[in-house]
Formats: C-alpha cells, sequence, structure tokens
C-alpha cells in the first residue's frame, strides 16, 4: 500500500506539473525556453501575476486568478524573438505582437520576458542597464473592466527612465491613452516623452 501511495503521489506530482508549467522568464535563443506553448505561463515572483498561453488560444494576464489584460486572439503559442518582439502566432501567421522588435544594428539575439511583482510585463535585453533595452509592454495596473473586447488599441508613448541623472535614457511604455502612460510614467518617476 506505501508504495502504492508513493507511486500515485509521483505521478500526480510529475502530471500537475506537465499540465501548467511556470517559469518566470523566457529567453530568446533557446528554442524550449523562448515559447510559451497552451497551458504555460510566466509569473511574477511575488506569485499574484500570470501571464499564461490558455487553450482557447488567448494570451492572458491574471492577478491572483483574474483576468486582467488579454490578447482577444486565437493564437497557439507565442514566441520571444531574437529580434526582441514577443509575438503571439496561430500556426505560422502572427496573430499580435508587442512591437519591441529591434533594429538589425541592435539585435543581440537574446531578449527576456518576464512579469514584474506589480503586473508589468516586460521585455529586455542582455543588458539590461544599457539604453533602450529594456520596455514595458504591458503596464501595471491594466484592467478588462469586465468587457469582452479590449478596452484600448495599446500603443507605445515615450518615456525618459532615471530622468537628470547621468542613468537617464529613453524607452517606451504600452498604453491606451498619452494621459495613462503620463501617470504610469510619473508613477514610476520617469519623465514622459523622451530625455533631453
Amino acid at each position: 500500500m506505501k508504495k502504492f501511495l508513493i507511486g500515485l503521489t509521483f505521478f500526480i506530482s510529475t502530471l500537475s506539473q506537465s499540465a501548467y508549467a511556470d517559469q518566470l522568464e523566457l529567453t530568446s535563443g533557446d528554442v524550449s525556453n523562448g515559447v510559451l506553448y497552451p497551458n504555460n505561463g510566466l509569473i511574477s515572483q511575488n506569485n499574484i501575476f500570470r501571464l499564461t498561453q490558455q487553450t482557447d488560444g488567448n494570451l492572458v494576464l491574471y492577478k491572483s486568478g483574474v483576468a486582467i489584460w488579454a490578447t482577444f486572439q486565437n493564437g497557439t503559442h507565442t514566441v520571444i524573438q531574437a529580434d526582441g518582439n514577443f509575438v503571439q502566432y496561430r500556426g505560422s501567421t502572427p496573430v499580435w505582437a508587442s512591437d519591441t522588435v529591434q533594429p538589425p544594428s541592435t539585435s543581440y539575439n537574446h531578449y527576456t520576458i518576464g512579469v514584474q511583482n506589480d503586473g508589468a510585463v516586460y521585455v529586455r535585453g542582455p543588458m539590461v542597464a544599457s539604453p533602450g533595452l529594456w520596455k514595458i509592454i504591458i503596464p501595471a495596473g491594466v484592467t478588462l473592466g469586465g468587457n469582452p473586447n479590449p478596452p484600448c488599441q495599446m500603443r507605445p508613448f515615450p518615456v525618459c527612465v532615471f530622468p537628470g541623472t547621468p542613468s537617464q535614457y529613453n524607452s517606451s511604455v504600452s498604453a491606451c491613452s498619452q494621459s495613462d502612460a503620463a501617470t504610469y510614467a510619473s508613477q514610476h518617476g520617469w519623465n514622459f516623452g523622451a530625455c533631453h
């Protein structure tokens, strides 16, 4: 009986790990770790936020089990590509993208995507401190508002990170409006608009 229970416990543990595998980050250039397949997700270190490629094809950001953002697409998988773009595909056809593609001269072939403890989803390059290699693609605090349709068309807006310091650099945040982007920048101590 004891061997049966140990075997059953191992089987259930293995089944639950293969049924839903969460990671902290995905990195391009490593095929096994650069793709979100159905039932795979990225989870914040505080375990509150999860970005999940669902079996219904939707890529969804959850906060404590409640959906707060979605692509509203019918994708089969989502990939962090070698050019820095996070793209959801249906087969080989792109159905949604983060628009974080880097020009060929700055493409480092290894980009990472993850979820911060505040729910913001980011893409960064191998040298995080370098200008322009870090970008929020889904800002913290987004909500679906119970609407089955996307609340807006997210667009990138320029921000200056660490303004007025030697470390300042230009980046962007995706938001519904200029006002939302400016609010988000202000909440993080950034300036809305390009660095001067």
